[in-house]
């Protein structure tokens, strides 16, 4: 059984589970000659190429020896924009709108509610419809996640509106031939059950079929 988000739903999920600010803390050691040199020589292009976006603060960093910590706010109208600040042991640099262009086109944030395959997947090949599954032994929730829930003979809710509370869906376990599985649908006030019985499902809104 599997049940779909609209387009918006999703959309408002994605946005919810966005990243927005990224925070890295390095500490280093014993760095060989040749890797400090590509080090410093791609941070000279960096800061050479965004000069213009460049301040430096020259009375506050870290105050550690070989630490770096950076922080990367991501615009949310834009969210190729973003503010960097680096914090070296001596001072503190920051970028103020960086534009970075996109890999890929029509770019979006980065989100947790949506897998890396699946957004490479959805890229690609223009298609990413979240579904929730339930079976006997799982319940496959919208954003991926796996629960080994096996259902009972009580009723067990599988899905639910929360934002307006008008759709509940529950599942419970049967025995009814080649069918496992019963549903109860609730829909701005109304019960529709979907009950198998022998070899067919009979179907009832409010009780009348």
């Amino acid at each position: 059984v599997g049940y779909n988000f609209n387009e918006y739903c999703w959309k408002y999920i994605l946005d919810l589970g966005r990243i927005d600010k990224v925070t890295i803390d390095v500490e280093h050691k014993n760095i060989p000659d040749k890797v400090k040199g590509v080090i410093y020589r791609l941070y000279s292009w960096f800061r050479h190429h965004y000069y213009n976006n460049l301040q430096i603060d020259h009375f506050h960093g870290t105050n550690k020896p070989n630490t770096l910590h950076a922080v990367l706010n991501v615009s949310y109208h834009h969210p190729n924009v973003m503010d960097i600040k680096v914090e070296r042991p001596d001072q503190t640099v920051y970028y103020n709108h960086i534009y970075m262009p996109s890999l890929f086109p029509q770019f979006e944030p980065v989100s947790v509610a949506e897998r890396m395959q699946d957004r490479i997947a959805r890229k690609v090949f223009n298609f990413h419809i979240p579904m929730c599954f339930v079976t006997g032994k799982y319940i496959r929730t919208f954003d991926g996640v796996s629960f080994k829930a096996p259902l009972g003979e009580t009723w067990h809710l599988a899905v639910s509106d929360t934002y307006w509370n008008h759709v509940y869906i529950y599942f419970k376990a049967v025995a009814e031939g080649k069918y496992t599985k019963a549903a109860k649908l609730y829909f701005d006030g109304s019960v529709i059950k979907f009950v198998p019985k022998g070899d067919h499902i009979e179907i009832t809104v409010d009780g009348q079929q």
